[in-house]
């Protein structure tokens, strides 16, 4: 990434960054430092690889993002974890008519059923959604992956749509 934040304008502006890399040796503050010029030059947002095993580099990331996001006025989404793998499996659904599993901050995941009107969804997401099929929904709770060593195993949530 640049360095000189008067080259950043064209490079950023309506872009969502993904990635900001920074010289060997360098911590936090200046990722976070270049962020807060991408912001400012027109970048719309980004993620930001918090340290999830080192706590005082972590607690130096918290702190300067919640500084970027009071000087922003950027909404700040709750402090729960969101994201893990996740498998629905329906019964019951109307055949070959699309159906839709929808969760806040996550893209909509669909499948056509089969004739039988089954189908299977997976969704990178743990906590409420919402199921949707036609004119109908159906809200319901995703749980979280579990590991069991170093595999996962993915919870499978069952749900016959007719009997709910």
């Amino acid at each position: 990434s640049p360095r000189d934040a008067s080259r950043l304008g064209g490079k950023v502006k309506g872009s969502w960054i993904t990635e900001i890399t920074n010289l060997p040796g360098s911590g936090p503050e200046l990722t976070i430092q270049l962020f807060k010029q991408a912001i400012r030059v027109g970048a719309i947002g980004g993620v930001l690889p918090v340290s999830r095993n080192q706590p005082g580099i972590r607690e130096i990331w918290e702190r300067g993002i919640a500084e970027l996001a009071e000087e922003i006025g950027g909404a700040r989404i709750a402090h729960q974890p969101r994201r893990t793998s996740a498998r629905l499996q329906v019964t019951g659904l109307a055949p070959l008519a699309p159906v839709w599993l929808v969760s806040e901050h996550t893209p909509h995941v669909g499948s056509i059923p089969t004739k039988q009107g089954q189908a299977e969804l997976r969704l990178f997401h743990q906590g409420e959604a919402e199921l949707l099929q036609g004119n109908a929904s159906r809200p319901l709770t995703l749980e979280k992956t579990t590991r069991q060593g170093s595999t996962q195993q993915v919870s499978t949530r069952r749900l016959s749509w007719a009997s709910e």
